[in-house]
């Protein structure tokens, strides 16, 4: 039988920091929704099913033709959101190497005019405040305190019983050593 522990920990107050700009950042792309009249739940309802269920229905709307201002609007906005919220996925459970490298290539999609979505987001002062912040946060040597939580469950296990054998599972391949 497999033993499963889960192990909470708390972001330090520097994260928390860049977690509010950054869901400030998306927040304003939620309410911008909600101001052009696509968005008709409650804006404290709005997650990453929500956005991806609307991200079909735009899609779907512009593929039978309905191409007017709005819908087109919406799409972007919708993706720009979607690309914020990633971004705070990432803070809160990869940390901030994750991040930066997904900021830098959001930038870098940016210069070469890959969509407006990015443009938009890329030049946002939240943004770019917020890539300002967790560069600042990288040559402190900051990191997610979970790697430090693991560390300490990895060697306490060892210690207890040298023949262990650890299977330590993640979401992003970038964070696998």
């Amino acid at each position: 039988e497999t033993d499963v522990t889960w192990v909470k920990v708390d972001l330090p107050p520097e994260f928390q920091e860049l977690q509010k700009i950054l869901k400030g950042c998306y927040q304003r792309r939620i309410e911008h929704l909600k101001e052009i009249g696509m968005l008709s739940i409650p804006i404290g309802h709005v997650n990453k099913v929500t956005l991806l269920r609307m991200q079909a229905e735009f899609s779907a709307s512009i593929g039978r033709g309905e191409r007017d201002i709005d819908t087109m609007k919406a799409m972007s906005v919708t993706a720009e959101a979607m690309k914020v919220l990633h971004a705070v996925d990432l803070l809160e459970t990869q940390g901030l190497s994750s991040l930066q490298r997904y900021m830098q290539s959001l930038a870098e999609q940016a210069r070469n005019g890959q969509s407006k979505a990015v443009v938009n987001v890329v030049q946002d002062v939240q943004w770019r405040t917020a890539l300002l912040k967790v560069e600042g946060l990288i040559e402190r040597n900051i990191e997610h305190p979970k790697l430090a939580a693991l560390r300490k469950i990895v060697i306490s296990q060892v210690h207890e019983q040298k023949d262990s054998k650890i299977i330590i599972f993640n979401q992003y391949r970038d964070q696998a050593v």
